[in-house]
């Protein structure tokens, strides 16, 4: 049968596809809605094939909000993703209704980036949260913040204007900061002077004065809201810890009885020695050290 057939009326012209691909009907309302059913699957098929190339782009916001929140900016995600910084914006940013998929490529290439700053290039920039938790709890270990800037390769008086302002820093200047952090958060400046005495008591209370922390403060430096056991505005008086654990009658505020208890061993007292010099539970002591010693663990497998 040729395309020049004409079916029968009751043949419901255009209704179906029979007539027209079975008896090859070549009516006007056949050839029409021939025409109408080829441009609808074309458009399908188009449709599914950037369903295909294209992924849920909520997947990929929630990852980029997870590595905003582990201290990468924008900058450094897109950076660290070999993508251009626009893509980034404009994936974190969309217009009302224009980002509901994004291509599987630049997915991918997003997802791949991880949270650990130590990966990212050096220039990329980060959050400086992590870099000034971490000297600032330093500080109230008694280590100057010109002696911190002088271990960092920086000028004091950038220290002074990064240590609690909100611009970003490098890669670089952080992980130095983490590196520095690992080797001294559990270690006091050395004392031989009365000079020397007089700067760490000087830069504790400039750090106590601020409402800086310790570093037994925090679970994760990196990621905690705020410090889990020191309460905000907490005095932390190190001298006050180190006269108690040398056997001095002196009172010492719960915190500061928790570090003293981390600390213990380093003034060469047993568990039950140290429950006795700072009235507390033997418990607390063991927790106090276990406590340390997680931390200790984080930081060296950090610096790994």
């Amino acid at each position: 049968m040729d395309r020049n057939t004409i079916c029968p009326p009751e043949h419901g012209h255009g209704q179906t596809s029979t007539c027209y691909q079975e008896h090859r009907c070549s009516c006007t309302p056949c050839r029409a809605a021939h025409a109408a059913r080829t441009s609808a699957r074309r458009r399908q098929d188009a449709y599914t094939q950037h369903e295909d190339r294209t992924v849920p782009a909520i997947q990929v916001m929630a990852h980029m909000a997870d590595l905003l929140q582990a201290g990468l900016t924008l900058q450094a995600i897109a950076l660290a993703a070999d993508l251009s910084d626009s893509t980034i914006r404009n994936i974190c940013t969309p217009l009302a209704g224009t980002r509901d998929r994004i291509r599987a490529t630049t997915a991918s290439q997003i997802l791949a980036v991880g949270p650990d700053l130590t990966t990212l290039p050096p220039d990329a920039k980060v959050s400086p949260r992590g870099m000034q938790r971490r000297i600032q709890a330093l500080a109230v270990a008694g280590w100057s913040l010109a002696t911190l800037a002088g271990l960092l390769d920086i000028p004091h008086w950038q220290l002074l204007r990064l240590i609690e302002g909100e611009s970003a820093i490098t890669a670089e200047l952080h992980n130095t900061a983490r590196r520095l952090f690992t080797q001294l958060w559990d270690k006091r400046p050395a004392v031989r002077t009365t000079l020397e005495q007089g700067i760490v008591t000087r830069t504790i209370a400039y750090a106590v004065d601020r409402g800086w922390v310790p570093a037994l403060a925090w679970d994760d430096i990196d990621l905690d809201d705020a410090p889990a056991i020191v309460p905000a505005g907490a005095v932390i008086d190190e001298l006050a810890i180190e006269l108690a654990l040398k056997g001095r009658q002196v009172t010492l505020t719960p915190a500061e009885r928790r570090i003293a208890a981390t600390i213990a061993g380093e003034y060469g007292l047993s568990t039950k020695e140290a429950s006795e010099v700072l009235n507390i539970s033997a418990r607390t002591v063991t927790r106090s050290r276990s406590r340390k010693r997680t931390l200790t663990t984080q930081h060296e497998k950090a610096a790994a």
